[in-house]
């Protein structure tokens, strides 16, 4: 096990050759290519990846391929991940995903998106770009969501499009707050909201 010294020029001296054993003041730890992230001492997400590259003295570790991984809620695993690549900044704490980003839930496929951002402190995932949302009826996609842990809930405003499975039938929502279950099988729209249906031309 190797941690990431936060202080290289400081720490390195003092820890005879060895790498710190003490978690809760380090945020990363890398045990092959397994990576964990901490904050506050506990564990935010882990993950395991092909490769993982830091850069000397940047706070910065990138992992490649990553096939698994986990984003955590009161230490157990919430929401399951795989993604191209990752970005963790020990400066922010955040862990950032790209490279076709597919996020489960419960062992079922909830999100797929091109790039994730997760706050640890802000115990929120935003997701800055178009996502579809898998639901058991076809697929909702939007703009932009905010995954909120501790809430259980996502968020989202502007242009949602909902499409029943095999394109059956579909409608076009506006509003300024629409609020997601955790599954993404119901929502709730807040304030002003618009709803266009498109009709079946064989009605015509």
């Amino acid at each position: 096990m190797i941690n990431r010294p936060d202080q290289p020029d400081a720490d390195l001296a003092g820890e005879k050759g060895r790498g710190s054993r003490q978690p809760a003041s380090h945020d990363l730890l890398f045990d092959g290519v397994a990576v964990e992230g901490r904050d506050g001492g506990e564990r935010a997400w882990m993950l395991r990846a092909a490769r993982v590259e830091t850069g000397a003295g940047g706070g910065r570790a990138e992992m490649y391929q990553i096939t698994e991984g986990e984003i955590y809620r009161g230490g157990e695993p919430y929401l399951t991940f795989s993604a191209g690549r990752g970005v963790y900044d020990s400066k922010t704490g955040q862990l950032r995903l790209d490279g076709g980003v597919k996020v489960a839930s419960g062992g079922k496929d909830l999100l797929a998106t091109d790039g994730v951002v997760w706050d640890p402190k802000q115990s929120r995932v935003l997701i800055p770009g178009k996502t579809d949302i898998a639901t058991s009826t076809g697929v909702v996609t939007v703009g932009q969501l905010e995954v909120d842990i501790e809430a259980d809930k996502m968020l989202t405003a502007g242009d949602v499009l909902v499409r029943e499975a095999e394109g059956r039938h579909s409608f076009r929502m506006e509003g300024n707050e629409i609020c997601f279950s955790s599954d993404g099988e119901s929502f709730e729209a807040r304030g002003e909201t618009t709803i266009q249906f498109e009709l079946d031309d064989s009605e015509d």
